[in-house]
């Protein structure tokens, strides 16, 4: 089978309606008895962001994967930087950024991959496995990511400067 950026090499169907408004309706209820959680609706995936209340990371994982237990067949648990994710099953981002790499018009170039999460990992080794350029912004831990900027300005700056002087800003991220 092909894989393309619109099936994103999926082997498993997305998940269900019913799934993800049983995960929607949990993790709403959750975010309306703690002030700072935040749910994100991502369509085929849901996020629950806890940043503005690190003090709940405790209870908002456990309270995450009963949720993921629930919905195992169609979701699976992605803890982040202060969030945990509920996405497809099977689902990475690694393999949106190789789906899109067999099409035009990024069929044949290197990728440039841009991430500040643990979830950016697999996309990062991909990504230096295609030649392509891998940065992690704003962290401290261990990264496959070959290089690293400061935090979202530095990101801006830099996508500025790649605009005016691709070779310039390649090489910056080498120095």
């Amino acid at each position: 089978s092909t894989c393309t950026a619109r099936a994103i090499c999926r082997t498993r169907p997305l998940p269900s309606a019913a799934a993800l408004e049983s995960a929607r309706e949990a993790m709403s209820r959750l975010a309306g008895r703690h002030a700072g959680l935040h749910v994100e609706d991502k369509q085929f995936a849901l996020a629950l962001h806890y940043r503005a209340a690190p003090r709940l990371e405790g209870v908002v994982v456990s309270a995450m994967e009963e949720v993921a237990a629930g919905v195992a067949n169609d979701l699976e648990l992605q803890r982040g930087k202060m969030v945990v994710e509920l996405r497809p099953a099977g689902a990475t981002k690694a393999q949106a950024v190789a789906a899109f790499l067999e099409e035009a018009p990024f069929a044949g170039r290197a990728p440039i991959f841009i991430g500040d999460d643990l979830t950016d990992e697999p996309a990062f080794e991909l990504v230096n496995q295609r030649e392509g350029v891998s940065i992690v912004v704003s962290a401290t831990r261990p990264s496959a990511a070959r290089a690293r900027l400061e935090d979202v300005a530095a990101v801006r700056i830099w996508l500025g400067e790649l605009q005016l002087e691709p070779a310039a800003a390649l090489g910056r991220l080498t120095d």
